[in-house]
């Protein structure tokens, strides 16, 4: 064995046993040694990824994926840096590169995949998926991310089948139980749903979301809101595509519905501090810009978030969940929400924020799905959302000092085909 290779050895020991800087200061020894080598570049800057360097670990997988011929590992893990530090392009274009050197890398055809779900574009990564599998039968991360990019492209059977063959080649793969009981819980099937989302919640028993869909299917005692982390995670992951999906395939108009219920109210004042709970990418925001002195946005959402600051109709956005104090430095005169309090069942703590930040004289609107059961103030639906009875909506307003003003049924998008009740209400807060 050459003086190199018993290096190399040390480096790649110390590296395994979690000894990084042990390995940082041998791999550069051996570059000493052999400088611009490919393989020692790479390995450095895996050393360096590991200890959190990125920038330092990208700039080594630059120089060892630029020799010629291209060293293909350097490729691969350059493709993974830039998706770490977010530079989505520069990832696509590394793992482009890789397919088209060596065609049957997997590896690189499912974070492709991937990376165009997570960009919202699931027909390129349905593309790529295809191939994953093609290359690899056996692999079942790919299969289930297959499965995701099938749902998105609405093949749901397929769907089914690539959650499936993933779940049958690892029996303990929470994502594909997760996925496949979910899916399967919106088309209806609901004695197969909850079988995979117990198995998936025996594997992690803390996890909320799958916990939040057995109490949906009624199989755990309904609580009192849907998790916070759940409904962050749904809108972080369809935030690119939330507007698309809800005005085309949905035929959602609640916004401008709710707009058109209040601004009769809005004539003829002064312009107003507007504050939009829930606000998403800001669809509808605009109907109220003329309105208003300030317009403030709140949601839970990084992702929805980040589209609604692009569109610069807000004076202020917030990241926060709507059920924990607030801490705005002003009253308002305007506070309304669209599809908001669907994920909430108990509304009593929302309404005494509300009560509390609102102007004497100011309003309130907002929509919710309507529960027609006025023996029942909500009800958690498998569809995860609450609906609630009117009589509980009016007697939660009383009871913290608002007068309803207007209330009205509507459809108020459709769901698998059929339309949703909901009502819109407008209602003003009491001098106090």
């Amino acid at each position: 064995m050459s003086s190199i290779e018993r290096i190399l050895q040390r480096a790649s020991s110390a590296h395994r046993n979690g000894r990084l800087k042990d390995a940082e200061r041998v791999y550069k020894k051996a570059l000493k040694k052999d400088p611009g080598s490919p393989p020692i570049l790479n390995a450095l800057g895996t050393v360096l990824l590991d200890q959190g360097r990125p920038r330092k670990a990208r700039a080594l997988f630059l120089a060892a994926g630029s020799s010629v011929p291209p060293y293909i590992p350097a490729l691969y893990n350059l493709a993974r840096v830039e998706q770490i530090m977010g530079h989505t392009l520069k990832a696509v274009e590394a793992y482009e590169q890789i397919i088209s050197i060596e065609p049957g890398f997997t590896q690189a055809w499912n974070n492709l995949g991937s990376l165009y779900l997570d960009n919202g574009e699931p027909e390129k990564a349905l593309r790529c998926l295809n191939q994953a599998v093609k290359v690899s039968p056996d692999m079942a991360e790919a299969w289930n991310n297959l499965g995701v990019a099938q749902e998105e492209n609405e093949l749901f059977d397929l769907a089914i089948s690539s959650y499936e063959r993933a779940v049958s080649l690892h029996g303990r793969y929470f994502s594909a139980l997760y996925n496949l009981g979910s899916l399967l819980m919106r088309m209806g099937r609901r004695k197969e749903a909850r079988d995979y989302l117990e198995k998936a919640l025996r594997i992690k028993p803390k996890d909320s979301s799958t916990t939040f869909l057995l109490q949906s299917l009624g199989v755990l005692p309904s609580p009192s809101r849907v998790p916070i982390s759940h409904v962050r995670k749904i809108f972080d992951e369809c935030a690119k595509k939330f507007e698309e999906t809800l005005i085309k395939r949905l035929r959602y108009s609640t916004p401008e519905r709710l707009f058109r219920l209040v601004e009769p109210q809005l004539h003829g004042k002064a312009r107003l501090d507007i504050l939009d709970l829930g606000c998403g990418t800001g669809l509808g925001a605009d109907l109220y810009r003329p309105y208003a002195r300030t317009l403030t946005g709140v949601d839970a959402s990084p992702g929805m978030l980040e589209i609604a600051e692009q569109k610069g109709i807000f004076d202020r956005l917030y990241c926060m969940d709507i059920e924990e104090p607030w801490g705005f430095d002003h009253p308002f005169d305007l506070i309304y929400s669209s599809d908001v309090f669907v994920y909430l069942g108990n509304l009593d703590r929302l309404f005494g924020h509300i009560a509390a930040h609102v102007r004497p004289g100011g309003i309130m609107a907002f929509s919710v799905e309507e529960l027609k059961d006025e023996n029942q103030g909500f009800r958690l639906l498998e569809t995860g959302r609450y609906a609630h009875s009117m009589s509980y909506i009016n007697d939660t307003l009383q009871a913290h000092g608002f007068t309803p003003i207007r209330c009205i049924s509507c459809i108020l998008r459709e769901e698998s085909g059929s339309p949703v009740d909901g009502l819109l209400i407008t209602a003003v807060a009491r001098n106090r």
